[in-house]
């Protein structure tokens, strides 16, 4: 895992309300919130690091802010394919007040920005106390299983146009730009398909002026058109996350 480096406290020695940047902690009511930030850091996170490996326990759980984390699974062979993803809406390492001590896929960094870090055991005593860190968590913890189960059916029964333009639409929402960095490999891996096919996808919708690419450079050009052209799939998971989160996202 990469080393996290130049963290920032969050919170002096009266514990004064901060604006976070993520939803599920700027949703605390004030004595939660204080009562978590001294286990605060704002971390700069980077593209491509490692923040949670399979098997591990976790020490901090991360709260995106203007990042954006891929939650990728793996088989024997070391085939990957994207499960989700989380920003600013959620948070990274359900398994620390799940239950469990580990989760199966690894978390990497798609965005680099900036997210909050809590650490584990200060995270899991608040969750215990039932009060709104609890309800919150758990009801991301529900849209997150929406994302992640229509996941499955979208990999199975949708085109890999109609998949490409619903996952440029999940990252649009939480990156906060309508540039992304991203190579044709690299979204290969993340439908879990080959090349070619991304290639082909990509050019299509290049071709209907609804993104851009050149040399990694991503551009969302016409979000409408690309939410026509995506399949169902984005409008159930963001409808069932905007009704179980409130606020609207993206």
């Amino acid at each position: 895992m990469v080393s996290v480096k130049e963290a920032v406290r969050l919170s002096d020695s009266s514990h004064s309300r901060v604006h976070a940047g993520n939803r599920l902690l700027d949703a605390l009511p004030p004595e939660e919130y204080e009562r978590l930030s001294p286990f605060m850091s704002r971390t700069r996170l980077f593209f491509s690091q490692v923040i949670q490996s399979p098997g591990e326990p976790p020490h901090q759980v991360y709260f995106p802010i203007n990042s954006v984390v891929s939650l990728i699974c793996l088989d024997e062979s070391g085939a990957e394919v994207e499960a989700g993803v989380v920003g600013d809406e959620g948070a990274v390492s359900v398994c620390v007040f799940l239950g469990g001590d580990s989760m199966p896929w690894r978390a990497v960094v798609q965005t680099a920005g900036d997210a909050i870090t809590v650490r584990s055991d200060a995270l899991r005593l608040e969750f215990n106390r039932c009060g709104a860190l609890h309800d919150g968590l758990l009801r991301y913890t529900q849209a997150l299983l929406a994302q992640t189960s229509q996941a499955v059916l979208c990999g199975i029964r949708h085109g890999i146009q109609a998949r490409l333009a619903r996952w440029l639409l999940a990252m649009h929402d939480r990156a906060r730009s309508d540039e992304l960095e991203l190579t044709h490999e690299f979204l290969a891996v993340m439908l879990g398909v080959r090349r070619a096919g991304v290639t082909e996808a990509a050019g299509a919708l290049k071709e209907m002026g609804l993104i851009d690419y050149r040399r990694g450079h991503l551009n969302i050009l016409d979000r409408d058109g690309l939410e026509g052209a995506s399949c169902e799939c984005y409008r159930l998971v963001r409808g069932e996350t905007e009704r179980v989160l409130g606020a609207p996202y993206g």
